[in-house]
């Protein structure tokens, strides 16, 4: 990204500055089913589709707090 500001009469002159600009994008992640019903002595199995891997194993310690 780079910035310039140029001169303005009775100012000369203008002035650049450039930055390297790094955006990650955020995990998507998808859940199936959204929503379910189940009690504490049920088993639900859930299937997971991640997006961006690098978040996967943060989303997973999120699931284990709850």
């Amino acid at each position: 990204m780079t910035l310039t500001a140029t001169d303005q009469s009775p100012c000369t002159g203008s002035k650049s500055e450039s930055i390297t600009l790094n955006i990650t994008p955020l995990g998507n992640i998808s859940l199936s089913p959204v929503n379910a019903v189940v009690c504490s002595s049920e088993v639900i199995e859930l299937d997971i589709s991640v997006l961006i891997m690098t978040q996967l194993l943060w989303l997973l310690h999120l699931f284990r707090q709850l």
